[in-house]
């Protein structure tokens, strides 16, 4: 797996990778989108590559969908919550999912590799 990707169109935008200490073969996967150009497709492009690696590579790839905190009054939390379910969509549509109770407590989403025929 590469450390890093990058998007074609929005430049600033990353999706690191690292290892994951608590899983063989597998790693962890950090989007990075500014906000101002957050909802304009970079992380969905990010994910399609790293996801389309994963499954070449065989390797299990771990994502916690955490955005950024806005405020700590209470539209600050509304806002978070809203983000944190939006994230939650998009990495199931690559196939990410909570399983089991390590999972779910933790907040870390799992995706498996698939097997490519």
């Amino acid at each position: 797996m590469k450390s890093e990707y990058t998007d074609t169109t929005v430049k600033e935008a990353r999706l690191l990778t690292k290892p994951a200490p608590y899983a063989e073969n597998g790693y962890e996967i950090d989007i990075r989108v500014p906000e101002e150009h957050q909802h304009e497709g970079a992380g969905t492009r990010l994910l399609k590559q790293v996801t389309d690696d994963a499954d070449n590579e065989g390797v299990t790839l771990y994502a916690k969908p955490e955005p950024k905190l806005p405020g700590y009054d209470e539209e600050g939390r509304k806002r978070y919550e809203k983000d944190k379910n939006r994230l939650i969509g998009l990495y199931r549509r690559f196939g990410f999912e909570f399983e089991g109770y390590w999972s779910k407590w933790t907040g870390i989403m799992i995706r498996k590799q698939k097997i490519r025929k």
